[in-house]
């Protein structure tokens, strides 16, 4: 098959695209690493020039690149190749905007991930797509970084944003709205609220519960992330979430 599909490189590239999503969901580390050096090779070689394509590849390259100027860098370019074809595929710019932001917000440059993800954002609510993972992510992740700003109320409804159109498009037994819940949680219990935490930890547990019945490691992990954050707050967790423990 490998073969056959080299015969055609826009689908051989299709090919190790998918791979490479499919072995990041397994965690297969060094097989993601394999696949990514021989797509980088074909960028580099000139054999593949299609702006979608060294976008997507570039971003794979920051992600796994260890020195983070680096990966900045390669953030960097991923961006300026995705912006040659925003008007034809939206979707892809907003992603590039949203990862050089959260690398801008890793690096510690607040001001640029700022930047980076309000124009992510925009880009998705001007071009129609406000409803699926994609737009829940963006926010989720621009609402945590105006927590490093102080900006709780601006961070809590930017979530309930979120967790309202969650809750239309999918309902509230998805992961997306775990992944609401949880950001709820930790924004309260940056702002000293445990109880108000406990409650958003609570509803992540529930639908994670029903989301995961034969991998209990999921909830266990949630759970200690959980316990972990209290420890680090100086709170101890209130009862009724110490009784899921």
């Amino acid at each position: 098959m490998k073969v056959c599909l080299k015969d055609d490189l826009n689908a051989y590239m299709l090919f190790l695209e998918n791979a490479f999503v499919y072995m990041e969901k397994y965690g297969e580390n060094d097989r993601m690493k394999r696949i990514l050096q021989e797509m980088a090779d074909y960028v580099t070689s000139g054999k593949v020039t299609a702006p979608r394509d060294c976008a997507l590849i570039y971003d794979y390259c920051s992600i796994y690149e260890e020195d983070r100027e680096k990966a900045l860098e390669w953030s960097r370019k991923a961006v300026e190749l995705a912006d040659e074809i925003a008007d034809e595929n939206p979707l892809l710019a907003a992603n590039m905007h949203q990862n050089l932001g959260g690398r801008y917000r890793m690096a510690g440059q607040r001001e640029q991930a700022r930047a980076e993800m309000e124009t992510s954002i925009r880009l998705l609510r001007d071009n129609g797509l406000t409803e699926g993972h994609d737009f829940l992510a963006q926010m989720v992740n621009y609402a945590m970084l105006m927590t490093d700003y102080g900006e709780m109320d601006k961070a809590l409804k930017l979530l309930s944003e979120a967790e309202r159109r969650t809750v239309e498009a999918e309902g509230p037994m998805s992961q997306d709205y775990a992944v609401c819940m949880e950001a709820k949680g930790h924004v309260y219990l940056m702002m000293g609220d445990g109880e108000k935490a406990a409650k958003y930890y609570l509803a992540m547990f529930n639908v994670i519960a029903l989301c995961f019945p034969n991998q209990p490691a999921v909830l266990e992990e949630k759970k200690a992330l959980v316990m972990k954050l209290y420890m680090q707050a100086g709170m101890v967790p209130p009862n009724r979430l110490m009784e899921k423990f």
